[in-house]
């Protein structure tokens, strides 16, 4: 992992701790930040998404 993508990691698991903004944008900032920069190509970072647990959470949003 390069030096940018641990710090990116880094400020946003402290933007999570301080409760600062809300996780989900936070969270996918994060990740365009680190696919822009290059960090992370954008097929590797299809292939890193687990599309089963996406499913079960979408499924349980939808359920409840």
């Amino acid at each position: 992992m390069s030096f940018f993508a641990a710090a990116v990691f880094a400020v946003v698991l402290i933007l999570f701790a301080m409760d600062k903004v809300h996780r989900t944008p936070a969270a996918l900032l994060g990740a365009i930040l680190v696919v822009v920069a290059g960090a992370i190509g954008q097929e590797k970072a299809i292939e890193a998404v687990n599309w089963e647990t996406l499913g079960v959470l979408i499924g349980m949003m939808l359920a409840g």
